[in-house]
């Protein structure tokens, strides 16, 4: 994720986009565990908020330096839309990522947070179903539907089947993650042949390849073997630091690339996206270390 922000381009991002933010919705499925609405918005708000303020002095310190007009209400104007719908113009993201915390907050509640929909949980595999036939006949409309492609209620049609994967693995973990290397070696070839056959695809932009169902297939395999990768390592203190310290890593990790950025301009030094991402991760782990025993709300806790 972090790379992708950083400017990760050609064939690496090809790869990494088949499956990355797909990954995401397996895991939090998985973890899934039903919460009241209101809570799971607390938990959500509050980081966005905080580290939206935190971003919008970085931005208003920026325009001070270029001695660019401050004007508050332009200002607002600028800021609110990129939480509901994608960033494509003048607009300022103050939380970049923050569809995915959309998203995910719309298919919790979606998933059992509002009982109500607890039903879509218990029916999984039908609602799986559902979901593929809805993407793989979408393109058939699109020209009805291409102008709802940005608002981040509608990703959730194409994000929920990964979420409802995840809660089918829990149920049957035996089924994917005790899997032989003769297995995985099938899933890596598939994850392959699926990803360079359908192309570049990014989520966030409503773009899927050739096709949203190749899409789906590379994402299940590249995420399984992956899973089945870390599993079969040794737990490590650090990476468990880093897989609770997403929303914080979300919320400070522009104005650091912005640094890095102009930092490697003014050096004229060559810019690497690689490098720019290890020294985010590396001055966001004390912060989410710090926040985990002392403010856990800003993880999302």
């Amino acid at each position: 994720m972090v790379l992708g922000h950083a400017g990760l381009s050609g064939h690496p991002r090809m790869w990494v986009y088949a499956f990355h933010m797909p990954a995401f919705f397996i895991i939090s499925g998985f973890l899934y565990k039903p919460h009241n609405w209101l809570l799971t918005l607390k938990k959500f708000c509050v980081p966005i908020a905080f580290f939206s303020l935190l971003n919008l002095g970085y931005v208003v310190l920026r325009m001070a330096a270029k001695d660019e007009p401050i004007d508050a209400g332009k200002l607002f104007l600028r800021t609110t839309p990129p939480y509901w719908r994608c960033n494509y113009g003048d607009y300022i993201t103050l939380f970049r990522g923050v569809w995915f915390v959309v998203v995910l907050a719309c298919m919790r509640a979606l998933s059992g947070d509002i009982p109500l929909f607890s039903f879509i949980r218990k029916h999984a595999l039908w609602f799986i179903v559902l979901c593929l036939g809805y993407m793989t006949l979408e393109p058939l409309f699109e020209s009805y539907t291409e102008a709802l492609h940005d608002y981040y209620a509608y990703k959730v049609i194409g994000c929920l089947p990964f979420m409802l994967i995840g809660m089918v693995m829990k149920t049957h973990r035996e089924w994917f993650l005790h899997l032989s290397w003769k297995w995985l070696t099938v899933l890596a070839a598939a994850f392959a042949a699926t990803t360079l056959t359908n192309g570049t695809a990014d989520i966030w932009a409503y773009i899927f390849g050739k096709h949203y169902l190749l899409f789906f297939i590379a994402a299940i395999a590249g995420s399984i073997v992956l899973f089945s990768i870390f599993k079969a390592t040794k737990p490590n203190a650090v990476i468990e630091t880093f897989s609770t310290g997403t929303l914080l890593i979300l919320g400070i990790h522009t104005p650091i690339l912005g640094v890095c950025l102009k930092g490697c301009e003014m050096l004229h030094l060559p810019y690497s996206s690689v490098a720019s991402s290890l020294l985010v991760m590396l001055l966001c782990y004390y912060p989410i270390k710090w926040a985990n025993q002392h403010c856990p709300i800003l993880l999302g806790k």
